[in-house]
């Protein structure tokens, strides 16, 4: 997002100079210009999560890990998107600087990784952010069509780590409810695992966030160029 911000701020000079001359239009520059940057934007995004991946010693299997790393490309797309609009918008490269922080610090905080219990007149700002679709998906690529609370039980040392899947938690007094909890010699982190269903539908409102964006994007400098 703070990459893809900076590029129409410092081109725009250069856009609407190219406009009035009649080079080239306004959809050509823009589908070479953000085409262009795509390979290099997801080359060192790709390398690390084929390390990553396997340092995390997550699901193993090839479908698992593909759709990881989809869902990952598709992720820093929507949040380059994001990034390339606020640019569009805001030519000042501070002020969009600015945007882009309190936006992305915005949607973290209201999705619930570090403030739980966020009060509702403000949580629905979390249905607008891209990580409240990525990080439910991410989940169940990982643990499958469960519907089911997981829970991972391991050593305190952190050596060992073998997801533990519980049909019924409640009618089970060894699994904590809480988020987090450290007891005896075993961690227990229990999370709620989406279906299928719902797992397609946050793929599909990515996918959705990413074309509404783009072409956002386009009506944003297509405005901006007729000012």
């Amino acid at each position: 997002m703070f990459t893809s911000l900076l590029i129409f701020p410092t081109e725009m000079k250069h856009l609407v100079k190219g406009r009035k001359s009649a080079m080239y239009s306004l959809s050509a520059f823009y589908v070479a210009r953000t085409a262009s940057d795509i390979p290099a934007d997801l080359a060192l995004p790709s390398m690390l999560i084929v390390i990553v991946y396997w340092m995390a010693w997550l699901n193993p299997t090839a479908a698992a890990f593909f759709a990881t790393w989809g869902t990952y490309l598709l992720v820093l797309l929507v949040s380059s998107s994001i990034g390339l609009l606020i640019g569009a918008l805001v030519l000042s490269v501070k002020t969009a600087q600015a945007l882009a922080a309190t936006l992305m610090l915005t949607f973290i905080l209201v999705g619930g990784f570090f403030v739980q219990g966020i009060p509702d007149w403000i949580s629905w700002i979390k249905y607008l952010s891209f990580l409240n679709y990525a990080y439910p998906l991410l989940l169940h690529i990982q643990f499958g069509d469960t519907g089911t609370v997981w829970s991972c039980l391991a050593d305190v040392d952190g050596q060992k780590c073998q997801p533990v899947e519980v049909a019924d938690p409640a009618k089970n007094p060894e699994i904590c409810e809480a988020v987090a909890d450290i007891s005896g010699d075993v961690f227990r982190l229990s999370v709620d695992i989406s279906s299928t269903t719902a797992a397609v539908v946050n793929a599909m409102v990515l996918v959705g966030m990413l074309i509404l964006f783009r072409v956002a994007v386009y009506a944003s400098l297509l405005w901006k160029t007729r000012m």
